[in-house]
């Protein structure tokens, strides 16, 4: 993979090499929690990115993991964000009948 030439200010905060680093620290994760990739990879990505938190609904995981920040579990997000889990529901179908796949 080559990176890309891009201009280097303050909205490149994300780089080529990003996922790499996101990666080794989702594979860490997984082996350190003894969890498996599919929610490592999401929190890990939520430490690699500045102001980025994970939300999950997998209490286990949140439980093992809070220590490492930046977690949120969903009904906590969802009381202090006001947003209701009818709404996170209707985009979730949303967002499957709307997505394609192109192997």
């Amino acid at each position: 993979m080559r990176p890309r030439h891009r201009r280097h200010d303050d909205h490149d905060h994300l780089t080529w090499a990003a996922p790499t680093a996101a990666y080794a620290r989702a594979i860490a994760l997984a082996a350190r929690l003894n969890h498996h990739l599919f929610d490592t990879l999401y929190h890990a990505l939520a430490l690699e990115t500045p102001n980025a938190i994970f939300v999950t609904a997998d209490r286990g995981y949140f439980d093992k993991s809070r220590h490492l920040g930046p977690i949120a579990w969903l009904p906590d997000f969802v009381a202090a964000s006001g947003i209701t889990i009818k709404k996170i529901a209707a985009y979730a179908r949303s967002m499957r009948a709307t997505a394609t796949f192109n192997p």
